[in-house]
């Protein structure tokens, strides 16, 4: 991996997945968000489900896919609405869909509960791939073991380390993750992806992906692109 002063944007938006998932985020925005990140070639945007069938369309002719979320960002909904939004995510033609854990379960120790629902969970999704979150800031080491050897009981074998609302993922959470199980869990890092050098370390610590609402502060862009109206209160 190059010295983090040394990475160009180039290098590093092939790691990246951005994200406009915000409560006051319009249509309009959304259209001058994709054609603000288009030349830069991201493997994935993400939004909200209600997007997914306007980002689709303007991501028509492109590689970048389509990523959206369920029960996000703090995981409180039963496993029976989870289905229900993998199921729309995978009927309009998503790529990939970020849902947040059973936390209650698993900070119970009530690991078999967590399982099940994964293993519904991708059941349901047909081709739309899984990914979980299992928020591994408000995880014990045995904790964020426990729950990644349930994900691959369950089928599951992608997790992305946070919500990105509030925990942020240190370098250590996934050198551990890395360390125990490998190439078998694929690591997509949410949470305080802020500047190349988080990126580069990151990466280096084995992030296969890096999921960001700040890519070109990120890949150390000179001229940051405007493409809200209205920036969040």
């Amino acid at each position: 991996m190059e010295s983090a002063n040394r990475m160009k944007p180039a290098e590093l938006s092939p790691y990246i997945v951005s994200s406009l998932i915000e409560a006051d985020v319009t249509e309009e925005d959304l259209v001058g968000f994709v054609e603000a990140v288009k030349p830069y070639g991201f493997p994935s945007l993400a939004v909200d489900l209600p997007y997914i069938d306007l980002l689709n369309r303007l991501l028509a002719g492109t590689e970048t896919r389509t990523t959206t979320v369920s029960s996000y960002p703090l995981g409180g909904m039963t496993t029976e609405v989870k289905i229900r939004q993998v199921e729309y995510a995978r009927d309009h033609g998503a790529y990939d869909i970020d849902v947040s854990m059973n936390y209650l379960a698993i900070k119970s120790g009530d690991f078999e509960s967590a399982a099940e629902e994964v293993r519904r969970v991708v059941a349901a999704a047909g081709p739309l791939k899984i990914v979980m979150i299992p928020q591994v800031a408000i995880l014990t080491n045995e904790e964020k073991a426990r729950t990644c050897e349930a994900l691959l009981k369950a089928g599951c074998s992608t997790i992305k380390t946070a919500s990105g609302f509030g925990w942020k993922t240190e370098v250590e959470d996934v050198v551990l993750i890395k360390r125990l199980f490998g190439d078998d869990i694929e690591i997509e890092v949410s949470g305080g992806v802020r500047t190349t050098n988080d990126a580069t370390a990151l990466l280096a610590a084995g992030a296969a992906r890096l999921h960001t609402s700040k890519p070109f502060q990120v890949m150390g862009v000179d001229a940051e692109p405007t493409y809200r109206k209205k920036e969040p209160a």
